[in-house]
This record gives C-alpha cells, structure tokens and sequence, in this order.
C-alpha cells in the first residue's frame, strides 16, 4: 500500500524543484512591514511601542532558544537510531530466518524514524533562521523607539497610565464613530474605560493634556 500513487508522485517531482525554493525564501512570522504596521499600531504611545517590542523579541528569543534544545535532541535521537538500525541490519544476517525478518522490519521501521527526524531538522532550521529574522528586527526598531522614550527605560510599569487612558479614549471614540452590534464587546471596553478614566493618574494627565490645549 502506497499513501499516493505513481501519478501523484510523477506530478509533485515536476514541481519539487520549486517547491524547495519557495521554501528556501518562505517568510515564517511577520516581515517587518507588519510589525511596525500591524502590531505596533495598536499601543497609543512611543513607549507602548517600545514595552511591545520588547514582549515580541523575547517571545521569539525563547521560542529560539527552546528549538536549540528541541534541535539537539533530535540530533542525538538520529545518532541513537542509527546505532539501533545497523545493530538490526546484523542481525538481519543471521541464518534463521524468523530472526532475520523480524531485524529487517525493525530496520526499516528505524530508517523511516531517521528520515523523518532529518527531514524535521531542515524544518527546524528554516524556523530558527526566521525567529532570528525577528530577534533582529525587533533590535532595530527598539533601538529606534528609545530616544523617543517619554518614561523609563527599564519600568514598565511608568507608562501604563498613558497607555491605556489614551487607548481606551481611542475606543471609544471609534466606537462613537461607528457604532456597535456586539454588545458584550462595547461593554467590555466601556467598563474598562469608566474605570481607567476615574484613576487618579489618569485624571491629572488629562487636565494636563486639557491646559496644552487651551495654550
């Protein structure tokens, strides 16, 4: 039993040689475009940007950091089978032949386990290659956002009342603008913004932003 027949196979070899450049090129995650267009357009403020920034390369970092340890593994797992398949290779040899089919099936069994361990490294190494990509990129852009930084550079915690009074202010005039059907939502950010906006914090920022007005 084959999982696709002579044909299927014929018409996927015409096309393998571009399929396997168009993964050479394949852009996993966001390009950049995206991550100063996309994710970086929904803080409200220069340091939102920033502590965004800041959350996305770590995430990538880490997820390259646990693909390292995933990637040796299967490393020393490939070493480990094949050490197994050439013990079962011999013992293929043996004269009786029970004990020879049954190391034969186990071989072949072991050689598909290491084929698809490779074909994972390629994989993994087409992953590692992108979530540097972004490690990178997001370097970039946070050394961009940091001479434009308003609060501190290693508190996150100094730019939350300005964040988010200014997010929910930007909500809510959409919401205004549009108008909506889901109620849940509109609740949701209409209760969250009532209580954003009796914080103290945020009640002096706007009379501050209030008086800049009137000047």
């Amino acid at each position: 039993m084959e999982l696709v027949t002579i044909e299927q196979q014929n018409k996927i070899d015409k096309i393998k040689n571009e399929i396997e450049e168009g993964f050479k090129s394949l852009q996993m995650f966001r390009s950049e475009f995206l991550m100063r267009n996309s994710v970086l357009a929904m803080p409200a403020t220069i340091d939102g940007q920033y502590w965004q920034a800041i959350l996305e390369r770590n995430v990538h970092f880490w997820e390259l950091t646990r693909l390292k340890y995933d990637f040796d593994e299967k490393l020393a797992d490939i070493e480990f089978k094949e050490a197994l398949y050439n013990s079962e290779i011999n013992k293929s040899l043996d004269k009786d032949k029970f004990i020879a089919n049954i190391a034969k099936a186990k071989a072949k069994k072991i050689k598909i386990q290491i084929d698809r361990n490779n074909t994972f490294l390629i994989h993994m190494k087409k992953e590692a290659e992108q979530r540097i990509r972004e490690v990178l990129t997001w370097t970039k852009i946070i050394e961009e956002l940091k001479p434009q930084l308003k609060y501190s550079l290693t508190n996150p915690e100094e730019h939350q009342t300005e964040e988010w009074a200014r997010q929910y202010a930007k909500r809510i005039d959409l919401l205004t603008k549009m108008g909506s059907k889901d109620i849940d939502a509109t609740m949701n950010i209409v209760t969250v913004a009532d209580k954003i906006f009796k914080n103290e914090k945020v009640q002096k920022l706007m009379e501050e932003d209030a008086k800049l007005l009137q000047k």
